[in-house]
């Protein structure tokens, strides 16, 4: 099941949203252009290692810098295109309930909790973890809870079918599929508590930043 897009009209241009996608198209185009050599260095130093985080009185800010730079590195040109497809798709929608510099809150708290879900369930993995799917993960359950009426189309598989579904019922089952993963799959190359994480952290932080949203346009 592939998201198309929705019909829901936007009352501002997705500023932050756009800003995001160019930042993750700059993270990916600098490892693609750098020598191989690079490319692994920027990869270590700013990638998230677990194994560097189990002893926390010896951390500086230079090694919390990863939690935050990671999410704007992608392993692949498949990894960057279905981030950026959901930041699209759904994060325009978001952005234009909250306004941008929620949304980015938003985005960057999902993304930091889901790095730190990711630290704490694989303490002594020592492979750099990159790419900002815990922190959309966060925006589409944002979209659950701002929108769950709104439908959706989506293209399924394997049958050549457009449907319309529901904003709950075609992003639930997304849900699901993740945490799915995130309890039986073995291959750690993709975070997928990191997703869990990052849905849990949209689904608790949006009610909250559209409360304070709200007191603002008061």
């Amino acid at each position: 099941m592939i998201p198309l897009g929705d019909d829901r009209e936007l009352r501002r241009a997705p500023i932050a949203v756009w800003s995001l996608f160019a930042l993750c198209v700059a993270g990916y185009f600098l490892l693609l252009l750098a020598p191989p050599e690079l490319r692994l260095e920027i990869i270590d130093r700013y990638g998230v290692v677990p194994a560097r985080y189990q002893d926390l009185t010896h951390l500086t800010l230079r090694d919390l810098t990863p939690l935050l730079t990671n999410l704007f590195l992608h392993g692949g040109p498949f990894h960057l295109l279905l981030n950026l497809w959901l930041l699209v798709i759904f994060g325009d929608d978001v952005e234009d309930a909250l306004g941008p510099w929620r949304f980015l809150l938003l985005f960057f708290l999902c993304g930091l909790f889901a790095n730190l879900t990711h630290i704490r369930t694989h303490p002594g993995l020592t492979v750099p973890a990159i790419g900002a799917s815990g922190a959309i993960s966060g925006v589409l359950a944002a979209y659950m809870v701002l929108f769950p009426r709104v439908h959706i189309r989506v293209l399924l598989f394997p049958l050549p079918l457009v449907a319309q579904l529901p904003a709950i019922a075609a992003l639930g089952i997304w849900a699901v599929l993740q945490m799915g993963e995130a309890l039986f799959a073995t291959d750690y190359a993709t975070s997928w508590m990191g997703h869990v994480a990052g849905l849990a952290a949209g689904f608790v932080l949006t009610p909250f930043l559209v409360g304070l949203w709200d007191q603002e346009e008061k």
